[in-house]
């Protein structure tokens, strides 16, 4: 094992040390030695190259020849050379980390909307086709290879808000009027379950103000839709009870007044306190 100095002081230590590609010939190798910069145990390196590798601000990895033979087995232009290698490398190395961090946000992305019930969409006014996110794929009921033809997108809401819903695409959103946000039903194509989806939606416009894009995002409000028409069904079940409760409570004060009135011809005091 080579000691913390050798390690350190060693040829690896060096170059990192020089944060730049670094060409050492036999002479300057010897000055190093014998000023006690560089360590080197046994066989003596005639002729070396060192290239420190940096992604960021910081050296990930060192290229490092050397020969123990030829004190000219290296040249400056062998340094050029080598450099132009690294910088390739570094740049496959740093694209290869770039498209990982990509697919691991793309996966987050994903993941955040299944759970949010929320699926992404693009509408194509040129082409008149339409795609969207895994998520908006599986709030619909369809697969990657269901047709996306611009008429296949009304097809999948339910007949009754098919309509309304047309309009605002043909008038409202090409006339600029506002920002797409509307609440209508879906039918799912897969178990053909109806859901209740909340639609956003930015236009986007030519340069002579043309429609040409529709993008936004849809969310599943199935389940919020639900508990509002049960909340508004047990209100109204409470406003119903109170309005018979109301009602019991008139018709009594009704009857007392009567019972007090018929006790009042008959010359006997009244029964009920009524205010």
């Amino acid at each position: 094992f080579l000691s913390y100095d050798h390690a350190v002081k060693g040829l690896t230590g060096y170059f990192l040390g020089c944060n730049e590609p670094t060409l050492l010939t036999e002479g300057q190798i010897e000055e190093l030695i014998n000023s006690g910069e560089l360590i080197m145990p046994g066989r003596s390196v005639k002729s070396c190259i060192g290239i420190p590798m940096l992604i960021g601000n910081q050296t990930q990895c060192l290229m490092l020849i050397y020969s123990y033979n030829d004190k000219d087995a290296y040249s400056e232009e062998n340094l050029k050379s080598l450099t132009y290698l690294s910088t390739q490398i570094i740049i496959s190395i740093e694209r290869a980390w770039i498209q990982k961090q990509l697919r691991e946000t793309i996966e987050q992305l994903r993941e955040s909307q299944e759970i949010a019930n929320i699926g992404t969409y693009q509408i194509d006014f040129k082409t008149k086709t339409w795609k969207g996110s895994r998520s908006l794929y599986h709030i619909f009921g369809i697969e990657d290879d269901y047709p996306k033809a611009y008429q296949s997108w009304f097809e999948l809401i339910f007949e009754e808000d098919r309509d309304d819903i047309k309009q605002l695409f043909n008038h409202d959103i090409k006339k600029k009027l506002y920002p797409l946000n509307c609440v209508y039903r879906i039918r799912n194509d897969k178990d053909e379950t109806l859901k209740w989806v909340n639609c956003r939606g930015r236009s986007k416009f030519d340069d002579e103000g043309n429609l040409t894009a529709l993008v936004g995002t849809m969310m599943d409000i199935t389940q919020q839709k639900q508990s509002s028409e049960e909340m508004k069904t047990k209100i109204e079940q409470i406003s119903r009870t109170n309005r018979l409760m109301v009602n019991r409570e008139i018709k009594m004060s009704e009857l007392k007044r009567e019972v007090n009135q018929l006790r009042k011809r008959l010359h006997l005091p009244k029964k009920y306190q009524i205010e």
